[in-house]
C-alpha cells in the first residue's frame, strides 16, 4: 500500500481555496445549463420524438400539452444532473492537479480525465505545460477511449480473469451477507502478492506485433517525471461505486479494464519500468456504511495493491473531499434561485423571459 506525506502542507490553504473554485465553477455551469429553457426544450422534442410507448402515451393521454412539459423538464433535470454531476466532478479533479501543476509546482508532467483520453490527448502526448486556460470548454463529448493493445496482452487479460473467477470459496461464506471484501484488509499480504503477480504477468505479455482496439475507462491519469527510486511515477485510476462494484459481474468487467489499463501503460511507455505505473480502481466519493445485505459467492478481484478508499484517493488529489462539499453548498443558493425564478415558465400557462436562455449563456452564468 502507498504512503503518503504526513508533513504540514504550507500551501494547503490556497491548494483548498483553489480545488473549491474549480469545484463550484465546474457544477454552477453545468446547472446553468441544466436549468436553460433552450436545453430543456430540446431534450423534450426529443422525449417525444422517442416515441416511447408508455411515457408517449401518458402524457398525450393527458391533452395538457404544458403541463407535459413541465413534468418533463422538471423530470429531465433530475435525471441529466443525477448523470452528469459525477463526470462534473471527475473533470475537476483532473482540473485541480492540473492548476496545482502550474500554481504550487507539484511535480507532474501529463494529467488526463477520461475525456482527454478518449480525444487523444495520450497519444498526442499533450503535456500539462501545453495545455490551454480553457482546455476544458473544448471537451464535451464523453466517446469512448479506444486505443490499440497487443493482442497477447489481451488474452493474459482474459486467462488470467478467469482463473480468478474459478477460485473456490469458503462454503462458509455462503451462508454471510455481504461483507467489507479483503482489498479493505492491508494485512492481507496473500492477496496483494497475487494481484503483483499478475501484473508481472500482464506486463511480460505485452509484445507481438497484433494488434486490437479496445475500450478502456481510465478516469484519472497522472504522469509524473521519470525517478530511478523504485516508486510509482505513473497513477491511473478507475472512479468505481463500492455498491455497484459489489455484484460480480461487475467487478470481474472492472478487473478485466483494470489489467488492460496496465498492459496499454505498459506497452506506451517503454521508457519507463513497469513497475513504476500503479493502477488501481478508486472509490471516488467517501464510503458510507452500507446497509443493503446480498449474497456472493465469487472470488474477489483485489486486494489493497489495486483497491483505494476515498481518503486514500484524495490524499493523492491533494485535498480534502470536504472541498467538493464546500462548492456544492456555495452553488446550491443559486441553484434554487434558477429552480424557483427561472423555471417559473414551466408551469401550464406560463411563458419563459423573451431572450432568457441565450442571455445566460452570454453572460457565463
Amino acid at each position: 500500500m502507498l504512503e503518503f506525506s504526513t508533513s504540514p502542507d504550507p500551501n494547503a490553504d490556497a491548494k483548498r481555496a483553489q480545488a473549491i473554485e474549480i469545484v463550484q465553477k465546474q457544477f454552477a455551469d453545468g446547472l446553468a445549463e441544466l436549468c436553460d429553457p433552450h436545453f430543456l426544450a430540446e431534450r423534450y422534442a426529443e422525449f417525444l420524438h422517442r416515441d416511447d410507448p408508455i411515457y408517449v402515451e401518458l402524457l398525450r393521454g393527458m391533452k395538457d400539452e404544458a403541463l407535459s412539459k413541465t413534468f418533463v423538464s422538471y423530470w429531465t433535470i433530475a435525471q441529466t444532473l443525477a448523470t452528469k454531476s459525477r463526470f462534473w466532478l471527475e473533470d475537476s479533479v483532473a482540473e485541480i492537479i492540473t492548476s496545482q501543476v502550474k500554481s504550487f509546482g507539484r511535480k507532474a508532467t501529463h494529467v488526463y480525465s477520461q475525456k482527454m483520453l478518449a480525444d487523444g490527448y495520450c497519444e498526442r502526448n499533450v503535456a500539462v505545460a501545453n495545455l490551454g486556460e480553457n482546455y476544458l470548454e473544448h471537451l464535451t463529448d464523453r466517446r469512448p477511449w479506444r486505443p490499440p493493445m497487443k493482442e497477447n496482452a489481451l488474452r493474459e487479460v482474459d486467462v488470467l480473469v478467469g482463473e480468478q473467477e474459478r477460485e473456490r470459496v469458503d462454503i462458509e461464506q455462503r451462508r454471510k451477507p455481504f461483507q467489507r471484501r479483503t482489498w479493505d484488509e492491508a494485512r492481507d499480504g496473500k492477496a496483494t502478492h497475487k494481484d503483483q503477480e499478475h501484473l508481472k504477468r500482464i506486463a511480460q505479455a505485452v509484445g507481438g506485433r497484433a494488434i486490437s482496439d479496445v475500450s478502456i475507462q481510465c478516469n484519472l491519469l497522472v504522469i509524473e517525471p521519470d525517478q530511478k527510486d523504485n516508486k510509482p511515477h505513473v497513477f491511473a485510476f478507475r472512479f468505481i461505486n463500492p455498491k455497484t462494484i459489489s455484484s460480480h459481474a461487475q467487478r470481474k468487467q472492472e478487473r478485466v479494464n483494470l489489467l488492460r489499463l496496465y498492459a496499454y501503460l505498459v506497452q506506451e511507455k517503454l521508457f519507463r519500468e513497469p513497475a513504476a505505473i500503479h493502477v488501481s480502481v478508486a472509490e471516488l466519493l467517501p464510503r458510507l456504511g452500507s446497509s443493503f445485505e446480498q449474497y456472493d459467492y465469487y472470488p474477489d478481484y483485489f486486494s489493497p495493491h489495486t483497491y483505494w478508499s476515498s481518503d486514500q484517493l484524495w490524499q493523492f488529489i491533494g485535498v480534502p473531499f470536504d472541498v467538493v462539499s464546500q462548492a456544492i453548498r456555495n452553488v446550491a443558493q443559486d441553484f434554487r434561485e434558477q429552480l424557483h425564478d427561472g423555471l417559473k415558465f414551466l408551469l401550464p400557462g406560463s411563458q419563459p423571459p423573451p431572450g432568457w436562455g441565450t442571455e445566460r449563456r452570454r453572460k457565463g452564468k
